[in-house]
């Protein structure tokens, strides 16, 4: 069969969380679910610190031999600080300037994928949306079963001028940017990092570059979410015994 257009993104880095790596368990999780003929592309970015050459070198072997495109910037950074969010808009631009396919699917070391249909499925689905709406720029998995509520209450909660617009089926259109699992044009997401670096906005993964690929895309609705009863995504990169539940709906509160 002839493979997506899509080139397969990992994030990781050599730091793990709370102690632990969970890159493998991601990378394992979602090849088990795709088969070959899904992608065109494995590209991963393990961010190190000087003092852990040995463990980006180990990284790096394992990614490699999965079929992974490896870079590995150097960088000191600090969890909440503006160390991370400024180091993680550099990778993703060094990884997305890189794509040579049309899209991408941007994945993070601690993110799972649960489908009640093949996943591929619904790669081919956000691919398709993409294709036919010039206006959405991004098509994620939500973590939440209640997810439509979540959105609609960031206002309250925040501040933030969310909006969403369910279907009938449960799936969204909305103007809140996530980091969790997406598939975007690897175009338009080089594009606003190019922008955002020149710009006034934050320097943040989610707050900055969603900003401006809300400029990019449709003025209320640039993203779309399916319906987290038949798609969803799972955090694993927690304390042990704190990980999200694979199997059943989870509420954000």
């Amino acid at each position: 069969m002839t493979p997506l257009p899509l080139t397969l993104a990992l994030f990781t880095s050599t730091r793990g969380h709370f102690g632990r790596d969970t890159y493998q368990t991601t990378v394992n999780d979602w090849l088990r679910q795709l088969p070959g003929h899904s992608w065109e592309a494995l590209r991963a970015n393990i961010k190190w610190e000087p003092d852990q050459e040995a463990k980006r070198d180990e990284m790096k072997a394992w990614l490699e031999a999965r079929g992974f495109e490896v870079t590995t910037p150097c960088q000191a950074w600090k969890h909440h600080d503006a160390s991370h969010q400024e180091g993680y808009l550099r990778d993703m631009a060094l990884v997305v300037g890189e794509i040579a396919t049309p899209y991408y699917l941007s994945l993070e070391d601690d993110m799972l994928l649960r489908a009640d249909e093949p996943i591929e499925k619904y790669l081919a689905e956000a691919i398709e949306l993409l294709e036919d709406n010039p206006a959405l720029v991004q098509v994620r998995f939500a973590r939440w079963a209640n997810e439509q509520d979540r959105i609609q209450g960031l206002r309250a909660k925040h501040g933030i001028d969310a909006k969403v617009f369910p279907d009938a089926h449960g799936n969204m259109t909305h103007n809140d940017w996530s980091n969790n699992p997406f598939i975007a044009r690897a175009r338009d997401v080089n594009a606003a990092l190019r922008f955002l670096f020149v710009s006034n906005l934050p320097r943040h993964s989610e707050h900055g570059l969603g900003a401006v690929m809300k400029i990019i895309g449709h003025p209320e609705q640039p993203f779309y979410t399916p319906a987290p009863a038949c798609v969803y995504c799972r955090h694993i990169g927690t304390l042990p015994g704190e990980e999200d539940v694979l199997d059943k709906p989870i509420y954000s509160t």
